[in-house]
């Protein structure tokens, strides 16, 4: 995928919220804090690398859990789950510049996801969780 392709994210976690569900409806994850993004994932794109549709931060305002947004690939994080490669792709809606503050909130927002998640999953007896970096398209 190049900076600034066109993709449609469908919101499984608004802003601000902390629970994921499974498309069945199931818990999948409760997170401590808030998320400051939408969170979701992208369809139409090949399956992940951890066998579930393309991970995918939105940035802006809040959306419904559901709603489908189109909007640009602008970033990449490079996480590890479980010894997994669980790569996270970061979109901004149609007309939304990421800013600073953006950039900021998603790079503290996986500092922490991935202390907790090392906890987690050593208490769990599974693999740790790891962030290789998040790599940012160049601003116009």
């Amino acid at each position: 995928m190049e900076w600034g392709a066109p993709v449609e994210v469908t919101v499984e976690v608004t802003r601000g919220g902390r629970v994921k569900r499974r498309p069945d409806g199931r818990l999948q994850y409760v997170s401590p804090w808030g998320s400051p993004f939408n969170y979701g994932c992208v369809p139409s794109a090949p399956v992940a690398q951890d066998g579930d549709a393309q991970d995918a931060l939105l940035l802006g305002p809040a959306r419904p859990v559901g709603s489908r947004v189109p909007g640009t690939l602008v970033g990449l994080v490079h996480v590890t789950d479980e010894d997994v490669v669980d790569d996270k792709w970061v979109v901004a809606p149609a007309g939304y510049a990421p800013s600073d503050a953006d950039r900021t909130a998603v790079a503290g927002f996986f500092v922490r996801y991935v202390r907790w998640k090392t906890v987690l999953n050593t208490l769990l007896g599974r693999g740790g969780a790891h962030v290789y970096g998040i790599d940012w398209s160049p601003r116009p």
